[in-house]
């Protein structure tokens, strides 16, 4: 995990996209919550695209049934004030059909001697 500067704190966003955009919308999407970020005064991480996969249960919005949808994972860096405010922008944006922003565990992935042993 990326540590992060000063009084900024890193976040972890995870969203899903619907299956009915295409490859170059999806991608547009994704500079829109970077632009987001931005604007709020934060900073994008890294952007992992983790595919299309099934939904463990059907999620209507919109008048549609969505089985499917892209999964798109960020860590951001935020100052915590700001953070709140991110949040609600993705709440508001009708492109997502979920999405998740959950402060980053920066003990993910640290062995420890023990562990090894």
């Amino acid at each position: 995990m990326a540590k992060a500067t000063d009084a900024h704190r890193t976040y972890e966003l995870t969203y899903l996209v619907p299956v009915g955009y295409t490859d170059s919308e999806v991608m547009q999407i994704k500079k829109e919550i970077e632009e987001t970020a931005k604007k709020r005064s934060g900073s994008v991480v890294k952007v992992e695209d983790w595919g299309k996969k099934p939904l463990a249960y059907k999620i209507k919005k919109a008048g549609k049934n969505h089985d499917e949808a892209v999964y798109v994972y960020t860590e951001l860096s935020f100052d915590p004030a700001q953070a709140q405010r991110f949040e609600r922008d993705m709440y508001l944006n009708t492109k997502l059909l979920r999405h998740l922003f959950v402060i980053a565990d920066d003990t993910v992935g640290v062995v420890t001697e023990k562990e090894v042993s």
